[in-house]
């Protein structure tokens, strides 16, 4: 693996000539002004105490300073503690992490033992407003990419394409997690994203009929089992109940379909039954005599004639630039790269962990951050008190930008969060039974073209628990909610939608 290369200008967004739907659901809320949740105070400007600094091509066994930084997150938190051990210095620890790439295999995290306080905070940023991008990917040296040899392989892609498909081999370069496709969807167990392929800012389409659009369910021959109605209508744990065992048979328009080597991994995306209830299903066989096919497990609701949907994770179908498959057996990725390839960057997303996790810190900073290329989320942080991710840009990631799960004071403020798989943010906490709030926020943020991987119900903002406040955003461009919310005392005020 070649080292990360500097990356193209980061995403921008627009303000201009958008309309935007609001939708909310809501269990037992009451909205009420902010100022009866004691909102937090702005953060005011500290000198801090003591100075750390981190850069990519630093040492571990440097000494931490401008002129000998550290080289990973882990020796500068080991710092922090030494200097922490008796006293904080007062104005508290910045962290500077200087301009460049540092990539992950598991989550940065931090503990109490890594926690500030109100006057001496700790504090991990983005130096001088350096790019600093927090990455959970491998990139993929575009010379180790070759044509494909292997004539059982060749075969079975389009004839237009043939000769255009490049294979990599990622086993051989020590990439050996690629995910499993679960049925996942509306009111199901939620998954790490797969492995995504991107060239620069753009994911790539893993490989799919139609290339656009949908096909439509044509007679149903048996819907199948429907587990909201006849199961326990969730919420579900795997292994899936037995309601799911029985999955659907119905009729397919195209009969390309009967083309394709099952191998047992065909799967279709689709809105089974009604349109704000997205989901997957495995094919487990065709039958070309009766132009249907079975898939291996039911929808929530069941399905019905007419309703749309396509199939995916089919080599036979790896027929447009920017299409990719990857064959989880071998280990072999095959990619039908765009245009502009020579001069892009690749990278495959491998990490499902969080890329910073705060576990019960509390007084912690973590400003001017790039979070990218991770099957996961971007920051996560469970419990401790006032802790701030700010002025921070989150994209290219298979789940949400950051989620905040517990805790007092604790949120994100100025970030732009664009380009992710599952939403955007998700705020958590308080006291239901006591009803006191966790004033968990998220304030001033840009949160745009999210949700790629999961259409509904998978919100810019979410607000769950007592007393969150969701103030002076900017959301558009998403499939479905903008904010939902349930539990009880929320502030949601002066969001641009």
């Amino acid at each position: 693996m070649s080292r990360y290369p500097q990356a193209s200008s980061p995403p921008t967004h627009a303000k201009a000539g958008r309309s935007a739907v609001l939708v909310l659901t809501t269990l037992a809320v009451l909205v009420v002004p902010s100022i009866a949740l004691g909102a937090p105070e702005e953060v005011s400007e500290v000198t801090a105490g003591a100075e750390l600094f981190v850069a990519a091509d630093g040492s571990d066994s440097g000494t931490g300073t401008a002129a000998d930084p550290f080289r990973t997150l882990e020796r500068a938190r080991t710092a922090v503690r030494e200097l922490a051990k008796d006293e904080l210095p007062a104005g508290g620890i910045d962290v500077n992490l200087r301009g460049g790439v540092y990539e992950r295999t598991s989550s940065f995290t931090l503990t109490e033992a890594d926690s500030g306080t109100p006057a001496s905070p700790v504090t991990y940023r983005a130096y001088q407003g350096e790019d600093v991008r927090i990455v959970g990917g491998n990139i993929l040296a575009k010379d180790d990419f070759a044509p494909v040899t292997d004539g059982s392989v060749s075969e079975r892609l389009p004839a237009a394409s043939r000769d255009q498909v490049v294979a990599y081999d990622l086993k051989s370069h020590g990439i050996t997690d690629y995910g499993e496709i679960l049925q996942t969807g509306h009111g199901l167990p939620s998954e790490p994203a797969l492995p995504e392929l991107f060239v620069d800012d753009a994911a790539m389409t893993l490989s799919r009929f139609p290339n656009t659009g949908f096909e439509r369910i044509g007679k149903v021959v048996d819907p199948g089992s429907n587990p909201r109605e006849t199961g326990t209508g969730g919420p579900y744990t795997r292994p899936l109940p037995p309601v799911f065992d029985h999955g659907p048979t119905f009729q397919y328009a195209d009969d390309r379909v009967e083309g394709w080597e099952n191998t047992g991994d065909i799967w279709m995306y689709g809105y089974w039954y009604w349109d704000w209830a997205d989901g997957n299903l495995r094919i487990e066989s065709i039958d070309a005599d009766k132009d249907s096919l079975t898939a291996e497990s039911a929808s929530q609701y069941s399905v019905r004639a007419g309703q749309r949907y396509y199939y995916y994770n089919v080599l036979e179908e790896l027929d447009v630039p920017g299409e990719y498959y990857l064959d989880r057996t071998d280990g072999i990725l095959y990619f039908y790269p765009p245009a502009d390839f020579d001069d892009a960057t690749v990278a495959l997303t491998t990490q499902t962990d969080p890329l910073f996790h705060l576990d019960s810190a509390s007084h912690v900073n973590v400003e001017g951050l790039t979070f990218e290329l991770s099957r996961g989320d971007g920051v996560q942080i469970d419990g401790g008190t006032n802790n701030v991710v700010r002025d921070g840009l989150f994209h290219k990631l298979g789940g949400l930008g950051a989620r905040v799960s517990g805790g007092v004071e604790n949120g994100l403020e100025g970030n732009e969060i664009v380009h992710t798989g599952m939403g955007g943010l998700v705020l958590d906490g308080g006291d239901r039974n006591t009803l006191t709030p966790s004033l968990n926020f998220a304030r001033h943020n840009v949160i745009h073209d999210y949700s790629r991987l999961a259409l509904t119900y998978h919100p810019a903002i979410t607000l769950r628990g007592v007393g969150a406040i969701a103030a002076h955003n900017e959301i558009h461009t998403g499939p479905h909610q903008a904010i939902a919310f349930a539990g009880n005392n929320h502030v949601i005020e002066y969001n641009d939608i």
